[in-house]
């Protein structure tokens, strides 16, 4: 945190371990296809996946949470 000027947050503070355990835990294989549903009206699930976690590491380094 010193080297990088960074919020002093405590792991636990930024870590949501329930969501870990039941991502990584999952027993069956799922297949997700989300062309049902833009059938049914939800255009907006078409969003460009690497500008979403480019936006979400931004926000990380703009709260000082990673360098």
């Amino acid at each position: 945190m010193k080297k990088y000027n960074l919020s002093p947050y405590t792991l636990e503070q930024l870590v949501q371990w329930g969501f870990g355990d039941a991502i990584f835990n999952v027993e069956d294989d799922a297949f997700f296809d989300v062309n049902k549903a833009r059938r049914y009206g939800f255009q907006e699930m078409n969003g460009n996946s690497t500008q979403v976690l480019l936006d979400a590491f931004g926000q990380l380094k703009n709260r000082r949470i990673i360098p």
